[in-house]
């Protein structure tokens, strides 16, 4: 019976862990993740914005880095004028979840890198989780366009840069292809082929392709 109670007890205390919110998410994040915060750095963050105060904080390059949104289940900061990371948590049953971590770069265009996590910051493996899209997938021929007229367009983007966004409140993630490297011209003549991809939480341990949108 003592040993039933114990088992009762440990189950509830892992029940507790695994069901935090994001600013404690945030806050425990190891400081490997984020090298250019320290915890003081993000637990001030923390404070700031919950008394709704400006969000910014001096890094160890001694420049600045701004929580922007924080939530329940969703955050954003920007790092450096050039960087910035968006954090997920996605429901996976029995009060477990999933942190999904977005990190982008503005180099010529914007870049992105996506890495799941487990409740306690433990690496998941993300191709589990996650197919990342192909560069062909953006693309749709419109059937006004030659396949000639369209195979020249793809061969124009040198770049094949990736960004990816999260949704604040949504569980859903969205790929978009960057045409920043071409000329104004350039990118009116791709915009009607590209698409954006969007994949969805199927709340156990998936993101899984909706229908694939058309490029604003």
């Amino acid at each position: 019976m003592k040993k039933f109670g114990c088992i009762c007890l440990l189950l509830c205390l892992v029940q507790v862990v695994s069901a935090r919110k994001m600013r404690e998410i945030f806050a425990d994040m190891p400081d490997s993740l984020l090298v250019i915060l320290t915890r003081n750095n993000r637990l001030d963050c923390i404070d700031f914005i919950e008394n709704n105060m400006k969000a910014r904080v001096r890094n160890i390059f001694d420049n600045y880095s701004e929580l922007t949104a924080l939530t329940e289940d969703y955050l954003s900061m920007t790092l450096t004028e050039r960087s910035r990371v968006e954090l997920k948590l996605f429901p996976a049953g029995d009060s477990l979840q999933v942190i999904c971590m977005v990190r982008t770069y503005e180099g010529p265009v914007a870049e992105s890198t996506v890495a799941f996590y487990d409740g306690q910051w433990n690496p998941l493996k993300g191709g589990d989780i996650l197919t990342v899209p192909r560069f062909e997938e953006f693309w749709n021929k419109p059937d006004s366009l030659s396949e000639e007229d369209y195979r020249g367009l793809q061969q124009s983007m040198d770049l094949h840069c990736i960004e990816a966004i999260l949704t604040p409140d949504a569980p859903t993630l969205t790929f978009v292809l960057q045409t920043g490297d071409l000329t104004e011209e350039g990118r009116k003549s791709v915009a009607p082929c590209l698409r954006s991809l969007c994949y969805r939480w199927d709340g156990k341990k998936r993101l899984l392709l909706e229908t694939p949108g058309t490029r604003n």
